[in-house]
Formats: C-alpha cells, structure tokens, sequence
C-alpha cells in the first residue's frame, strides 16, 4: 500500500515528446514568432501565456525553450521572481540573471544599469555613507564602487545598454513565470520594470500568468481598485495576450484513467476487497458522474491527492463508490459535502432521541422533510455542474431519499454512507481538534429542555472559552437551522438567547460596533430572534414568526438586574437592525427609556456620554421623544455641568463634517450651551479640529448669523 498512500505530484513536462494536451500548435507559433523577430533589430516585445494553476503554463515556456534553443542568435534568460524575498531583490537579481552566458561587452552595461534601477542612487549612496550601518555584504561595496565611477545618467546607461544589445547580434528571449504568487507591489514593481526599465531593443518577453490573479493584485494599486483596472495596466505591456484553451475532453480522460484507473487497480489487487462486483461498480460510476467533472488538470490532481491519502485509512471500512464520490462532492459542492456531514441525524434516522419524534410522521410528512432536504443540498452549484452533482447525491444518498426500497442490514452489509454504523467513518479524518464535536451537540440540544439558565450558561461559558467565539456561533446556528428536526421550541430559543445575554465577557464590554466581529454578542443574539423564534405549520410546513415570544425574550434580557453596558449595545442594535422594533416599537420605546432609567440609578449618567455615536444616537433619541421632560432634567443639567469634557463627545459624534451628523448632534443636545464651552478653544490643542470641533463651531457661527440676520 506505499505506491498507493504517496502523493500524486504534477511536474511540468520538459520536452513536446512528453505533451499530452495537443500544445505542439501553440508551441510552433510562438516560437516562429520569435525566431522571426530575432532576425533583426527590433523593439522591445512582450508575449503572456495566460491561464489557471495546474493548466500547463509552464509546461509550455519550457517546450517553447526547447524548440528555440537550436537557434544560435537567441540567447535564452529564465527568472522565476517568486524566489526572491523582497521587491529590491527581486529587481537586483532579474539583471545577475541577465548577466548570465552575455557577451562581457552587454554585461559589463548590465552593471552599470542594472543596480541604479534596483535600487536607486540615494539608496546606493545611503549603503555607503559613513554612520548608516555597515555595509551589508561585499557586492554592495562593489555596485557603489562601480556607479561611482560612471556618470549617473540612467537614460544614457539604458543607450549605452541597448547599442551593446544591438552589437552582440543577440535577441534576448527572457522567460518569467510564477508571477501571480507576487504580492501586488513585487508585481507591480515587475511590470513598471518590463514597461519603463528593462524594455530593451531586440529583447522578447515570454510571461506565464493567472490574469485574472494578477489583474485583480495589481488592480487594487489603482483608483478604482478592481480587476478591470489590473487588466488595462496589462495591455499597455503584453503585446500579445494569449490564452491557453481548455484541455480536451479525450486528453483530460487519459490522465484521470492513468492517476485514479491504475491506482484503483492496485488496491483492488489485494485480498481484503472483493473485486466484483465492486470494481465494476466503482468504474462505471467514476466515468458516468466523477470524469466529466474535471476540467484542468489541478482539479485532477487535488482529487487524486485528497482521495489516495484517505483509501489507505479507511478502504477496508467503507463502500468505495460512496467514498469515491463523496470526495468528488468535496472538491465541486463542498457546502454539500459540509451539509452532509453535519447532519448524520437525518440521514441515517437512527441513533438519536430527540428525532424519535418524527417517526409518528406520516409517509407524505416524511417526503416533504426528505425533499426539503435534498434541495439544500443543492443550492450554489455551478450551473454546468447541476446535473453530475444531483446524480452524485442522488447516488450515495439513495438509501435517504427512497427509504423503502432499502432496510438497516442491507446498509450494513454494503458500508454504504446513509448506514448509522458507518456513516462516521467516511468523516474521521476530516474532523478537526478546534471543532465542538457533533457527539456532543447532539447532547446539548438534547438537555437543552431540562437544563436550567444557570448550567446552560456554564455549557456556553466552556465553549466559548475553549472554542472561541466563531465555533460556539456555527455549534448554535447549525443546530437552530435544523430547530424542528431537533425538536427546539422557542422556550429553548429564549433560553439560549438569556443565556448569551449573561456570558461573563459581556460584562467587560465597553465599545460598540455596527460590525460583527469577536465577542458582539447583541449582534448574534438579535439574529437568533429574528430568524429561529418562530412556529411551523404542521399542515403547510410554513415558517410563522413568533412576535409576541420575540417580545418577550427582549423583555426578559433588558429586565435583568444587574445592567451594564451590554445591555445598552443589545437594546441600540435591536432598535437600528431588527424588524420585530417596528412590530411593537411603541413598547420598546418605553422598554428603553425604563432601561435607561434603571441604568442611571445602578451606574450614573456619565457613562451613557461615553458611549460610541451609534448607540447615542439611538438610545438618546428614544428618550428624547419619549420623556421629554426627564431628558432635559438628566441630559441638558449633565452638559452644563463644567467637569463635562464636550471636546471628545463632539468629537465621537461629529467626527467627518457630514451635515446629518451635525443636525442629528443639535437635535439631541444643547449646542448653544455646548458652543458656549468650546467657541474659545484654541484649535492648536485639538486633533482633527477642523473636521469636528471647528466644523461644529463653524457651523454653529454660521446659524446664529442667520437668526440675528
């Protein structure tokens, strides 16, 4: 089993004898184009071979090597800029490259040229000036010496380097591949150097590229920042773009036939398999469903390599043909091969308690479940792939979707995917040590009912603390998309929102954000209302919102004792994000204007001024509108007071001179008590005066012009 548990590797052929892929078309004009232009002086010219990773790019650079290298008047350079560390290596050694099998009189002006282009002269001259380091190396030492001798004039240098060129009776064909693993500014720094630098007379470029990699790198140097701007830069470079086509049909079948056929024969030699009918069974399969999906060769390889390092583990425990095309669902329709085995439950209908109850279902109940199913599975798939892909899933989830025409042993006796006893082992290798595994939340959905707030909280206090935030989130919304195959009714709902309401980091909280990042539980609670408290119509199979259950979970969380700023965040969310607000917005008004209330009497008013332009807007707004009267007592008698620091409050929400900003600002506060603070302070002690605390001023002066006026 060595032969077989090896890594399958793709290495670029050397010679057209090796071609599999009918290239030797292309190959044949590309080298007569350039043959033909070595025939005289010509200018600089550019060729790019374009296409995917694993297409054949290089492949193709080194057939038309080989083909040209019988020519005597080209002089082949190959630089691959993906070795280099950085942009002024890469720079120093496209020309020590250059350097290589010219004539001395070309080198010696490669010498000259090429470090003043690389580096720069400030920055030659910065290595050897005294008290800026030592020198770093002796060639260093050497460049400075020679430059010092020349006069720095890199046009002339670029003349001189040229007629030298022109001299040699050489064309340099110069070969540059892997410039899509650069980082934007080392391909950007690669291309001004072909266009502006190294655009040498009776030189030919030839660049293997992903266009569309690089295109979308290089695009976002410029304005727009987009694809189409990276690709306009290029065409001002290659002269002639040229696509590699897609591998035909009967070549890419020969490959598959000679990494997988040959492979599968191997292990199909030993005797731990039956191979027939197995073998036979496999094979068809492979060539009806698995074949006609691959389109490059990278695909190939990445299958084969996936496919051949899990047999070794497992060939003897599975069904092959299930094995074999799961794997291909992973690599074309990986959200349906993760769909899948995130949820053993439903496939296999065994093994879980809390699905027991939908065994009372009737046939017709059981096939709408089913169907509802199997169309998740498949959504988001390539329109030229639908087909294979539903044949795929209808095959190895056969046993699921006609449960009739197979029973448990049948499962069993065959290893297939949709058996209980099986179905883990065609997942072992793929479950990873940072995951809350699928054994476990099964049995937290299962004591979900019983367990009280205070041991739910401690479950989800160890979760997050041991898988963080992200897996805690895919562990709750992954068993709540499944709410009514896992029997959660909206009293757990409410019990696993309370319960993230009270999670000890909310506590430390002190910033708010309108973006979703680590630990912003508001944002992740209001969505679990929003989505998952609802009812379904057992008749229809319709989702109904539950909006008087949402209500009451909001009520319940803002009710707690104990408040903090936490507690503010959720209600300021709820109030700018969720639909449920606008349903009973009346009541939530007061429900906010009691939260504040209640939050003074715990923790005073001041932290309310701290809290981050969103939140002030809304919370401060609801209580203006809300209870005028208790507004202006609380908020307009905290202003005046002269500890109040108004400097970072404008700041925090005026902070870009938008005009609503400014408006919003006045509506809810005393700007003419707070103009009274401010309109004498000098603009030097103030960062982003002009944008925040002069725009307020300015505005302000401007306002009472108009009323005196």
């Amino acid at each position: 089993m060595g032969d077989l548990a090896a890594k399958i590797h793709h290495e670029p052929i050397e010679s057209i004898d090796e071609d599999l892929f009918g290239r030797r078309g292309i190959v044949d004009s590309i080298s007569k184009t350039i043959v033909e232009r070595s025939m005289g002086n010509q200018s600089c010219y550019t060729i790019g071979i374009y296409g995917k990773w694993g297409e054949g790019k290089t492949s193709l650079l080194n057939m038309v090597c080989e083909k040209i290298s019988c020519e005597t008047n080209i002089h082949i350079v190959k630089f691959n800029p993906w070795l280099f560390k950085d942009q002024e290596s890469l720079l120093l050694d496209f020309f020590k490259a250059l350097e290589k099998g010219n004539s001395k009189a070309v080198v010696k002006k490669i010498k000259q040229y090429g470090p003043l282009v690389s580096l720069g002269i400030s920055g030659l001259l910065n290595i050897a000036l005294p008290g800026l380091g030592n020198v770093v190396n002796n060639s260093l030492k050497q460049l400075t010496k020679a430059i010092s001798k020349i006069d720095i004039d890199i046009r002339q240098l670029k003349k001189e380097l040229n007629k030298s060129i022109q001299q040699s009776g050489k064309h340099l064909l110069i070969l540059i591949d892997d410039v899509d693993r650069l980082d934007k500014d080392e391909m950007h720094a690669l291309f001004k150097l072909i266009r502006q630098n190294a655009d040498f007379v009776n030189t030919t470029y030839l660049i293997a590229m992903d266009v569309d990699m690089v295109a979308k790198s290089i695009g976002k140097r410029f304005e727009n920042g987009d694809e189409a701007s990276g690709k306009h830069f290029l065409e001002k470079i290659v002269h002639v773009p040229i696509y590699l086509p897609k591998i035909q049909r009967g070549h890419l079948n020969k490959i598959i036939d000679d990494m997988i056929s040959k492979q599968l024969d191997t292990l199909f030699s030993t005797d731990t398999i039956i191979s027939t009918p197995q073998r036979k069974e496999l094979n068809d399969k492979l060539h009806r469903y698995v074949y006609p999906l691959f389109s490059t060769v990278r695909e190939i390889i990445l299958y084969t390599n996936s496919l051949f390092f899990i047999l070794p583990l497992v060939y003897r425990e599975v069904n092959l043909s299930d094995l074999c095309l799961l794997e291909a669902l992973k690599l074309f329709h990986p959200d349906g091969y993760y769909r899948i085995r995130d949820n053993k439950y439903i496939i296999t209908g065994i093994g879980s308690a809390y699905f027991s109850k939908y065994v009372l279902e009737s046939d017709e109940q059981k096939r709408k479940r089913r169907e509802q199913f199997i169309d998740s599975l498949l959504s988001n798939i390539k329109q030229e792939q639908q087909a294979l892909i539903e044949e795929i899933i209808d095959d190895i989830l056969a046993p699921f979707i006609s449960p009739t025409n197979n029973n448990n042993l049948s499962l069993h006796s065959h290893k297939r995917l949709c058996s209980s006893s099986y179905f883990d082992k065609y997942f072992l290798y793929t479950t990873p040590d940072d995951m809350i595994s699928d054994i476990e939340s099964d049995e937290f959905v299962k004591n979900i009912p019983s367990i009280n707030i205070d041991n739910l909280l401690a479950q989800l206090e160890y979760y997050y603390n041991r898988f963080g935030y992200n897996e805690l989130k895919r562990m709750i919304y992954q068993m709540l998309y499944m709410k009514y195959f896992n029997t959660i009714d909206n009293d757990s709902v409410e019990k696993i929102c309370v319960a993230l309401s009270r999670m000890s980091v909310n506590k430390k909280r002190k910033d708010y954000t309108f973006d979703e990042t680590d630990s912003h539980f508001e944002i992740f609670i209001c969505d679990i209302i929003e989505r998952y408290v609802n009812n379904l119509n057992p008749v229809s199979n319709e989702i109904i919102p539950n909006d008087e259950k949402k209500l009451q979970i909001v009520e319940r969380i803002l009710s707690e004792k104990e408040l903090t700023l936490f507690h503010l965040f959720f209600a300021a969310h709820l109030c700018d994000k969720c639909g449920i607000y606008y349903v009973y917005q009346e009541k939530f008004n007061k429900m906010v204007c009691n939260l504040i209330k209640r939050y003074i009497l715990q923790n005073k008013i001041d932290p309310l001024f701290e809290l981050d332009q969103i939140p002030t807007t809304i919370l401060f707004g609801i209580w203006k509108e809300e209870n005028p009267e208790d507004y202006k007592k609380q908020v307009d008698t905290y202003i005046v007071k002269e500890e109040f620091n108004v400097i970072p409050f404008i700041q925090k929400m005026i902070y870009n001179s938008e005009e609503n900003y400014y408006n919003m600002f006045c509506k809810l506060f005393d700007a003419d008590e707070i103009f009274r603070k401010v309109k004498d302070i000098n603009p030097s002690e103030i960062s982003h005066y002009n944008t925040t605390v002069g725009y307020f001023i300015r505005r302000h002066q401007n306002k009472q012009q108009i009323q005196t006026s």
